[in-house]
């Protein structure tokens, strides 16, 4: 008992877990785009290569500086706030606390690569897979605007016991929803993501991990988008060294 929680009022299981903490008398401290929420989103303006984030929290309005790529990381920066939030009381706190942060490898984190005479963008999200950050990373390759192709390189998310099965075919849902032109997948499970997708989405099934490299020179054109995304162990992160060197 005691303590505090933070709770996203933008997720499904918010009700729930907000109820057994008043049950536990555990504090609650709640973010989102959700108006009611204590740490609230409101605005972004952004001008040049910065971004001015307004956010409301206990109905006063607070103005944080951030790169304008961390848009895409609006939750997780709303969670940081509300942490903050126990310890300290924002008018005091430096409104450019996120100014430099570097995402880490292996977490979505961007780079152009040379490939031949190709310029190919490479997304990373070889650290790790789960439903909630397969979906995460789906829907930022699906919001990047642009004419060039966007190709995704999927591997399994591991560790969902039972319930593997239900969970990958389910991802193929949001696939079938997005921009996003082929997905290739390398492993067993992601298979049934993969079996489940629209035709015109389906790439292929890669059966050896040494093939992947080949097949991405092969599909992948000028200024593309290539977004890799697998649990850890499925060695996916490897790929991306290669690509890299």
């Amino acid at each position: 008992e005691g303590g505090y929680i933070i709770l996203n009022k933008d997720d499904n299981f918010f009700n729930y877990l907000y109820s057994k903490s008043i049950q536990k008398k555990i504090k609650i401290i709640s973010f989102g785009k959700n108006k009611s929420s204590n740490v609230s989103f409101k605005r972004f303006e952004t001008r040049g290569k910065l971004t001015s984030l307004f956010i409301t929290f206990n109905k006063k309005e607070y103005c944080f500086k951030i790169e304008n790529y961390l848009k895409d990381f609006i939750s997780n920066i709303l969670c940081v706030i509300a942490v903050i939030s126990i310890y300290f009381d924002l008018r005091f706190v430096n409104k450019n606390i996120f100014l430099n942060y570097k995402i880490p490898k292996g977490r979505g984190n961007k780079s152009v690569i040379k490939l031949g005479n190709k310029r190919i963008n490479v997304i990373d999200e070889s650290y790790n897979s789960n439903p909630s950050s397969l979906n995460f990373a789906l829907q930022k390759l699906d919001k990047i605007k642009t004419k060039s192709k966007k190709i995704a390189l999927l591997g399994d998310m591991l560790e969902l016991g039972k319930y593997s099965k239900k969970l990958h075919i389910s991802a193929s849902d949001l696939i079938n929803k997005t921009n996003i032109d082929k997905v290739y997948v390398y492993g067993n499970y992601i298979r049934h993501t993969f079996n489940k997708i629209k035709t015109q989405k389906k790439g292929k099934i890669i059966i050896k991990k040494d093939q992947i490299i080949n097949t991405i020179k092969q599909v992948l054109g000028n200024n593309d988008y290539l977004m890799i995304k697998g649990s850890n162990s499925t060695g996916l992160k490897n790929i991306v060294l290669q690509l890299k060197n």
